[in-house]
């Protein structure tokens, strides 16, 4: 399968490994910040948030797929080597959904500490 991606792209060599690592964590930190933030603006009002925000109608675009398809391609097209983008991607899907749920879940402990 490498052999195949490799002839799609040459991947970029004499990148570090830690490089290579940090660039992935900050892409799970990406991917969780995202998923957190969309829950957020899912469950609260629109007219609730912020003036800024309300004009921007933030929670309309990172409510749509097209906006997660666009980071997700803009992810791989800018990764070292495809290898690299099919990694980096799924860890940006996989804590995308993972901060929504995680939040999801938070937000219902803290209605049952309410009652």
């Amino acid at each position: 399968m490498k052999e195949f991606l490799e002839k799609i792209r040459k991947p970029k060599t004499g990148i570090p490994l830690k490089r290579q690592l940090a660039a992935t964590v900050g892409i799970i930190l990406l991917g969780v910040t995202l998923g957190v933030l969309q829950k957020w603006l899912d469950a609260t009002a629109a007219n609730t948030l912020p003036l800024l925000l309300q004009r921007l109608d933030i929670g309309n675009y990172f409510g749509r797929l097209a906006i997660w398809i666009l980071i997700g391609t803009a992810i791989s097209v800018y990764a070292a080597s495809p290898l690299r983008a099919g990694v980096n991607t799924f860890c940006f899907f996989i804590s995308m959904v993972a901060g929504y749920r995680w939040h999801e879940l938070d937000m219902g402990s803290l209605e049952e500490q309410e009652k």
